[in-house]
């Protein structure tokens, strides 16, 4: 049996052939070096690898693989419980107390303290360096530690900031007639 084959037909998948074993053997002397490296394709470059000193949504998601953060949000943007296990808002929404896991340590085997906590989320923020997230804890006037595992955070201002109560005058929403 004889299969004829168009010269351009096998250039071509001859040209594949050779892309087809350079991928592969690429791949192969990767996992050969036994490397801790990992390449990720990603539409657009991360500024820098720390979370707090820019803000670029695009690389969010990388950030999340990467570092652990206080809390998160479901679907349904209820919040979940991450590195802070539990939190209360006061009733007048001036503080917040936080209990932090008591579980968590960081790459060098240190465990994280509150003190850590009010570090990344006070003192840093309070530091003269450009920081793209200041803006959104500009209300936190103080983090006092109480416990390894445990801050309360203050605000300057009600957090979130209370809804005015809006009286409705009378007869409003009532049909015309």
């Amino acid at each position: 049996m004889t299969i004829e084959i168009e010269r351009r037909a096998l250039l071509q998948m001859l040209g594949l052939g050779v892309v087809g074993a350079g991928v592969l053997g690429d791949s192969l002397t990767v996992l050969a070096q036994g490397t801790d490296a990992v390449t990720i394709g990603w539409p657009s470059d991360v500024p820098g690898w720390d979370p707090n000193m820019h803000f670029t949504p695009d690389a969010q998601p990388l950030y999340k693989l990467v570092f652990d953060q206080p809390l998160d949000q479901n679907p349904k943007l209820g919040l979940i419980p991450k590195l802070i296990s539990k939190w209360e808002m006061a009733k007048d929404g001036l503080s917040m107390t936080v209990e932090l896991r008591d579980d968590v340590t960081f790459h060098n085997g240190d465990k994280m303290t509150a003190d850590d906590f009010r570090y990344t989320f006070f003192e840093r923020l309070k530091s003269p360096e450009k920081l793209d997230i200041k803006n959104s804890w500009r209300k936190v006037s103080d983090i006092e530690v109480q416990s390894p595992t445990k801050a309360v955070m203050k605000f300057s201002a009600p957090a979130p900031p209370a809804r005015p109560q809006r009286s409705r005058p009378p007869g409003l929403g009532a049909r015309l007639s």
